[in-house]
């Protein structure tokens, strides 16, 4: 082997791993450092059992963005979702919030709404306990949920979250 094709081979080696650092480096400077939602209760997205529904009554439904930089190479916020009400059932048979059902989906651009428009929709599953003490009186729960919410495109993405006959409005603005 030449001398010429040794070094030809040696700077070859040695670009292609400065080029490899180089991307490396970029992605990690690059990519998002999303927050893992956290939550008071699991989040569900299937339906099942919900025989315990029908004594639930949520007062308060508020939303707040715990991380929204979205940008080229972001497009997912991570937001929070507080739910306060009461629920009761029959004696002996204390309610509890087992889970929360997320539901999310876009749709057309309501007449007050700009850009994407989404729908979010909780509903917070009841389960019950055998509890000797419980005499059927409305026990009161207060949770916080959090979850991703991903933007549905460049500039403002306008999402209506509600909560049995609750509503809050919140947007997203993503810039290039």
């Amino acid at each position: 082997m030449s001398r010429k094709l040794k070094i030809t081979i040696v700077i070859a080696c040695v670009v292609a791993a400065l080029l490899a650092a180089t991307y490396w480096f970029l992605i990690k400077t690059l990519e998002p450092k999303i927050p893992e939602p956290k939550s008071d209760v699991p989040i569900t997205y299937k339906i099942g059992w919900w025989g315990y529904q029908d004594d639930l009554v949520i007062d308060v439904l508020e939303t707040k963005e715990i991380y929204s930089n979205l940008y080229l190479f972001n497009s997912k916020a991570v937001i929070e979702y507080r739910l306060r009400g009461t629920i009761k059932n029959k004696p002996m048979w204390k309610p509890y919030i087992k889970s929360v059902f997320l539901s999310e989906r876009w749709h057309g651009n309501p007449e007050n709404f700009k850009g994407n428009a989404g729908e979010v929709i909780l509903t917070p599953v009841v389960g019950v306990k055998e509890d000797q003490a419980y005499t059927g009186e409305r026990v009161s729960f207060d949770l916080k949920v959090q979850d991703y919410l991903q933007a549905g495109g460049w500039g403002t993405n306008t999402y209506l979250v509600k909560a049995q006959d609750k509503e809050q409005k919140i947007v997203l603005q993503q810039s290039k």
